[in-house]
Parts: structure tokens; C-alpha cells; sequence
């Protein structure tokens, strides 16, 4: 009832840059600015929030400024993870922002001739009149890829589910939860889990996870990523450890020995939805572990792909076979068969990072080494790197 009351859109699929627009001489700068950040991260979505007086013919959706209650529930529908503010009035400007800031959203003002140059909450802010769009969308790039949750943290924020979590670890439930969640909590423990595996398939969801070579490879334990594999369909369906951060990976597979999360934040974003349902899992957590590492001053993390390699290499199997670790730089695209993704990183990854961190990882394997995907081979090979395999 209150959607419908509030003329709220369906959920995005994908997180977005947001730019809310009430003034129709910021139309232009804003459009520049959007048109300049869609091609820097084409993996966002970039949407527009504007008064139905202002012109829709930029090309991007768009969104009526909805009542002052539907602000929260238009940015939790939008999933916005940053929002540009363009020539909004400074009494409206403190409500809206507020609200972004409880969803711990990034906030950037774009400024004009004759709109509000100062805000408390505001990231940054950009002067339309001494920036073009290619230089603003460029120094962007520092505050579009921080991670929200960690944001939220930072500020003190929480999810409820989190808070509850955290106190039963430490109250007289821990045993609960040590009963529902089980976890890996050294990496040597890990390990023996494991059996002490000799060969290790490290399978991510590149184009040369379908390379026909990968499947006469004799491995004994299978580690993939997230669940988007399993509607492809095809051998491997069996992984014994599954990388990822998404609660719907951990509902819908059921590996034998568990999930691997990546960061804390993300063990207990999965682990707190799953408090109240029937689901068990044993886990570990990269972090926990003592193999996570940061980098670009938390601008950018490693994918669950880049964190399953550390993993792998740290577990010390005498061989390591990787297919599907393409970085997003295999012609054929982002996944087998995916005419539709876009062939590039989400927001919150960089790819110069990620290849340096993929790179590192694997040159600590002092094991035979075999890569299916010529752009990671070809890599490693440049840094003189013995490495077996095929495009």
C-alpha cells in the first residue's frame, strides 16, 4: 500500500549512481557528468531523481522527487550507492541527505551559478564552472568505490541482525551459534578439513571455466565463486568450498566442507539474515584468517575470485590448476554465454588492483602451476613465471 501511495519503482538490479536533480540549469552539467561516469563504471547504474517540471529526454531512468517520507524507501529501492546532488535547495538538502547518510550512501554536491555551495554531510562537492564532466567523473573515482557497509560501520551503524549477532557471540548463546555457524577459524584447520589436498581446482566464472582442457584435469578438491554457475549448468557442480558474499549463494548450494567470506563485514551481513532461518553452514573468513588484504586506501577490494586464489595458494597443495580468472578481459565477454553483462568490474574493485593482488598470490605457490585464460597467463608469464596451460 505504501509503494503504490508513494509511486515507489521496483528494486534495481544493480547498485547505482544516483543524481538528484531540482533545478533545470543543472540538467546539462549533471547529464555530462552522468554520460562521463556510466562509461567509467559500466558496471553501476546511473539513474536520475527530478522534478517533473525538468526535461527527460537525457537518455538514463528517471525518478520523481517523491514526499519528504518516501526520500529512505527511494534510495533503498534504487540501491544507491552514491548520490549527486544537483541544484537542490538547502532547506530540502539537509532531509535528503540525512537520509542517504542512514543508508550510508557516498554524497557529492555538484554546484552551479546561483545553487547551494555548502553542505555538512557532503563527501565532496564539484564546481561546475571550473570542471568539466571528464575531470569531475575522474576524482570520483575516490569516493564511488568505498564499500557502504564499511561507511555504516565508520559511523557507528548497524543492522539490527548484526548488533544481535555480535552480542550472542559474546553472551550465553555463543554455543548456539557455534552449533548453527561453525567455523573454520585457522587456516590449518581449514586444511586438514580439506584432507591436505594435493591438487587444488580454483574455478571462477570466466569465459575459460568452459574450457574443454579444464575438464580432463585430475584435482581433489574444487573451490568456485558465488552460485551463478550452477544455472549454466555443466560438469563441477560439486564444489567443496564456495567463495562469496551473497546470501542467496549460501541458500541455494550445499558444498560439502562450506562458504568462505571474504571480509568480516560481509560474514556478517550473510550470517545475521540467516539467524532466524533453518539454514546451517560451516565457514571461514578470509579475513579471520589472516589473508585479507586491503589496498587503494579502501577504495578497492579483491573479488571473491582473488580471494579464493590467496586461499588456495595459502592451503600449500603441491599443484594448483586456475580456469576462469579472466578479469574481466576475455573478448568473449563477462560469463560463458553472457551477452548481457558488461564486461568490466562492479564499483568497489579496480582492475589494476586486482591483477597485482592476483599476481602476488600466485607467485607465493612454489607448486607446478597450470591457467587456463590467456590474459592471467599471459601475466604471469611476463614476470617470468613457469606456468602450464591453454587459451
Amino acid at each position: 500500500m505504501l509503494k503504490r501511495h508513494l509511486k515507489l519503482p521496483e528494486r534495481r538490479p544493480t547498485r547505482t549512481i544516483t543524481f538528484w536533480i531540482e533545478s533545470a540549469s543543472m540538467l546539462e552539467p549533471a547529464t555530462a557528468l552522468a554520460a562521463a561516469t556510466a562509461r567509467r563504471y559500466p558496471r553501476v547504474d546511473v539513474v536520475f531523481v527530478q522534478s517533473a517540471s525538468i526535461d527527460r529526454a537525457h537518455g538514463f531512468p528517471a525518478y520523481d522527487v517523491p514526499p519528504k517520507v518516501g526520500v529512505a524507501p527511494l534510495f533503498t529501492r534504487l540501491r544507491t550507492h552514491t548520490v549527486i546532488f544537483c541544484g537542490v535547495d538547502a532547506t530540502r538538502l539537509r532531509a535528503i541527505s540525512d537520509a542517504a547518510a542512514r543508508r550510508g550512501s557516498r554524497q557529492v554536491l555538484l554546484v552551479g551559478p546561483g545553487t547551494v555551495s555548502e553542505a555538512e554531510q557532503m563527501d565532496v562537492s564539484f564546481d561546475v564552472g571550473t570542471a568539466d564532466a571528464e575531470q569531475i567523473a575522474e576524482a570520483l573515482e575516490r569516493y564511488v568505490g568505498g564499500s557502504r557497509r564499511h561507511r555504516l560501520e565508520r559511523l557507528g551503524r548497524q543492522p539490527m541482525g548484526v548488533r544481535i549477532l555480535r552480542a550472542g557471540r559474546k553472551g550465553p548463546l555463543r554455543w548456539l551459534l557455534s552449533w548453527k555457524f561453525p567455523e573454520y577459524e585457522r587456516l590449518e584447520e581449514l586444511r586438514q578439513a580439506l584432507g591436505a589436498p594435493d591438487t587444488i581446482l580454483c574455478l571462477g566464472n570466466g569465459p575459460s571455466s568452459r574450457h574443454p582442457g579444464v575438464e580432463a584435469m585430475h584435482y581433489d578438491r574444487l573451490f568456485r565463486v558465488n552460485h551463478s554457475w550452477k544455472a549454466r549448468g555443466g560438469p563441477f557442480l560439486a564444489p567443496d568450498l564456495v567463495f562469496t558474499g551473497a546470501r542467496d549463494s549460501v541458500m541455494a548450494l550445499r558444498p560439502p566442507c562450506g562458504f568462505v567470506f571474504g571480509k568480516i563485514h560481509s560474514e556478517e551481513k550473510v550470517l545475521s539474515r540467516l539467524l532466524a532461518s533453518w539454514r546451517r553452514l560451516r565457514y571461514g573468513t578470509v579475513e579471520r584468517l589472516g589473508l585479507h588484504r586491503s589496498g587503494l586506501d579502501g577504495r578497492a577490494a579483491p573479488t571473491n575470485g582473488a580471494l579464493m586464489l590467496a586461499t588456495a595458494v595459502a592451503l600449500r597443495p603441491r599443484r594448483l590448476i586456475v580456469a576462469g580468472i579472466d578479469m574481466f578481459s576475455d573478448p568473449a565477454g563477462a560469463y560463458p554465454g553472457d551477452t548481457v553483462t558488461r564486461n568490466a568490474y562492479a564499483v568497489g574493485h579496480d582492475a589494476s588492483f586486482e591483477r597485482e593482488f592476483i599476481l602476488e598470490a600466485l607467485n607465493r605457490h612454489d607448486g607446478e602451476l597450470i591457467v587456463f585464460g590467456r590474459a592471467l597467463r599471459a601475466d604471469l608469464q611476463a614476470q617470468g613465471r613457469a606456468v602450464q596451460g591453454e587459451d
